[in-house]
């Protein structure tokens, strides 16, 4: 949650589309806080326990990825096949 509303200041409404992967337990919290809804106000969707790497991004349009998490980074491009860029939340929301 604390990560979540560092993030907020640094999005606006007609934000390019963005996922924040997180845990079920989170993703309930900022849902019953109002995180979630302004989350989704600025172009955002939370997804709940999952991983990026196993989602369809591909299928879905997407072509290029930010991401913070290495994982992520080295396994996107082969198993999405999506360029990658990796770097922390807050430079990823102000590209």
């Amino acid at each position: 949650m604390e990560e979540i509303s560092r993030l907020l200041p640094l999005l606006g409404k007609g934000s390019k589309p963005f996922w924040i992967c997180t845990s079920r337990r989170v993703k309930e919290e900022a849902r019953r806080s109002g995180l979630g809804k302004r989350v989704e106000e600025a172009g955002g969707r939370m997804v709940a326990d999952t991983c990026a790497v196993v989602s369809p991004l591909e299928k879905l349009g997407f072509k290029t990825v930010g991401v913070d998490s290495a994982k992520a980074a080295h396994y996107l491009p082969s198993l999405c096949r999506v360029e990658v860029v990796f770097s922390p939340p807050g430079e990823l929301l102000g590209r």
